[in-house]
């Protein structure tokens, strides 16, 4: 949380300029190796603001958030199938005749997750409306959220309830 204050810290003291950005994600997959989790989200993004001549945070939290968001559909897949085929070995056993299966509550979970991200996202952009902020608030939350999600999807897929 303390980097992306520092982030918003960044953007407040210097205008947004529209840019491309090179975007590294460096600096959350060396963070979420030495297992700091949620506070690894936006540590890409504030590097990146920091680069020569890079000062759009809007790009560079956009570019961690398809950073999270590539690795969200990909987890999810892993994760997805694996249920398909836990589901698929459980309904032969008689012990787990009445089982739910995991597969379609997943599925729906994540559906449901997408709505409340994008309502979220909406809701938060809303409070910049008609300002720089509007396009920050978004990002930020879309890239908050997006890693949240991620991480969560990594913990159930770990067997964490």
């Amino acid at each position: 949380m303390r980097k992306i204050i520092a982030l918003a810290a960044i953007v407040a003291a210097s205008p947004l300029l529209a840019q491309e950005v090179e975007f590294d994600p460096a600096p959350v997959l060396a963070c979420l190796e030495s297992g700091a989790g949620a506070d690894c989200i936006g540590t890409a993004a504030s590097a990146c603001t920091v680069q020569p001549d890079a000062r759009d945070a809007v790009e560079c939290m956009m570019a961690e958030y398809a950073f999270w968001n590539s690795a969200l559909r990909a987890d999810f897949q892993i994760l997805y199938e694996g249920e398909i085929a836990a589901d698929m070995m459980l309904a032969d056993l008689p012990r787990f005749a009445d089982r739910p299966e995991a597969a379609p509550l997943l599925a729906a979970m994540q559906g449901h997750w997408q709505a409340w991200r994008d309502a979220l996202c909406a809701y938060e952009a809303l409070q910049g409306w008609n300002t720089d902020g509007e396009a920050f608030n978004r990002a930020l939350c879309l890239m908050h959220v997006t890693g949240t999600q991620v991480l969560t999807l990594r913990r159930l897929a770990m067997g964490g309830g």
